[in-house]
């Protein structure tokens, strides 16, 4: 038999996957409006710094002397961004399958701090410039991803709206 909408999202076998991709673009705009609010206050940095960064993971190192906007590094910075938060979504959607919102969130906030890690530490190995963003703002930015990313999954996956 045929399963519903709201028995993917409580079924380990099962993702929701329609969910885990809109949880992700829910998940990656609150990333994004503390990323680009709260760090630019808390740090001091200029608020297209991260901008500039990831753009630079598609256009090349060369984006990173400009300091003035530039609407193709903005938008090779959302590709990439949002890219990544549905493939996170997407991994967070298998972990968080099975259990309740409150477990989901947790486990959405500690995917978040992984996620921190893998980001900002791990593939700095390809991408250095990412090492000036590790500090404790983007990891809390990241921990409210995946808690964010979380909760919009289970909500989604059980047919609600986020």
């Amino acid at each position: 038999m045929a399963k519903t909408g709201a028995e993917l999202g409580t079924d380990a076998k099962f993702v929701a996957w329609r969910a885990a991709v809109l949880a992700g673009l829910i998940g990656g705009l609150a990333y994004l409006a503390m990323q680009f609010l709260w760090s630019s206050l808390v740090t001091g940095a200029g608020a297209w710094t991260w901008f500039r960064f990831a753009g630079a993971i598609v256009l090349g190192r060369g984006v990173l002397a400009h300091e003035a906007f530039s609407l193709p590094v903005f938008g090779a910075a959302l590709l990439v961004h949002f890219g990544l938060s549905i493939v996170y979504a997407l991994v967070l959607g298998v972990l968080c399958a099975r259990g309740g919102a409150g477990r989901a969130v947790l486990v959405g906030a500690l995917f978040g701090a992984a996620v921190y890690a893998l980001n900002y530490h791990a593939f700095t190995a390809v991408f250095p410039w990412f090492a000036e963003l590790r500090h404790d703002v983007t990891l809390v930015n990241n921990v409210v991803f995946g808690a964010v990313t979380a909760a919009a999954y289970r909500r989604l996956a059980r047919g609600g709206r986020a």
